[in-house]
C-alpha cells in the first residue's frame, strides 16, 4: 500500500496518521469518510481529499475500533457494488465503443475508481487477516 503510484495514477498526498489519533478523532474521520463515500457519487473516491482520508483509514485499519472497521468495510464494499452496476450500464450503453469524448472519459474514470476500490478492499482484507 505504501508503494509509489504509477505515473498518472491516484496516490496519497496528505499524510494522515490515524494510528496516533484518539478513538474519538479516528471515529470522526471514519464517519467523514463513510459519509463522503455513501452520500456522493461512487467516483468521489477519485477526489484527492476523499482518497487521502480513505487511504489513511485502510492503512491504519487495525488501529480503528471494531465499529469503525465495520463501517469502513461496509462503505467501501457498498460503493464497489454501486460502481460495478454503473460500469455495467455504461458499457451496455456503448460507452466502451466511443472513440473519444465524454463516454471514453467516463469509462476511464470508472476503470480508475474500480481499481482504487479493489486495491483498498484488498489491503483492508489483508490487514484483517
Amino acid at each position: 500500500l505504501e508503494a509509489p503510484p504509477r505515473e498518472g495514477a491516484l496516490g496519497h498526498r496528505d499524510k494522515i496518521d490515524v494510528a496516533s489519533m484518539t478513538d474519538m478523532e479516528a471515529h470522526a474521520l471514519v464517519e467523514r469518510v463513510t459519509y463522503d463515500l455513501c452520500e456522493n457519487d461512487a467516483l468521489c473516491i477519485l477526489e484527492q481529499q476523499v482518497f487521502d482520508q480513505t487511504y489513511a483509514c485502510v492503512r491504519d485499519f487495525l488501529s480503528l475500533s471494531a465499529v469503525a472497521r465495520i463501517r469502513l468495510a461496509d462503505s467501501l464494499c457498498s460503493n464497489l457494488s454501486v460502481l460495478s452496476a454503473s460500469v455495467a450500464s455504461l458499457l451496455a450503453a456503448g460507452g466502451a465503443d466511443a472513440a473519444g469524448g465524454a463516454d471514453a472519459d467516463a469509462v476511464a474514470a470508472h476503470r480508475e475508481a474500480l481499481k482504487t476500490y479493489s486495491t483498498l478492499i484488498y489491503w483492508l482484507s489483508a490487514a484483517a487477516d
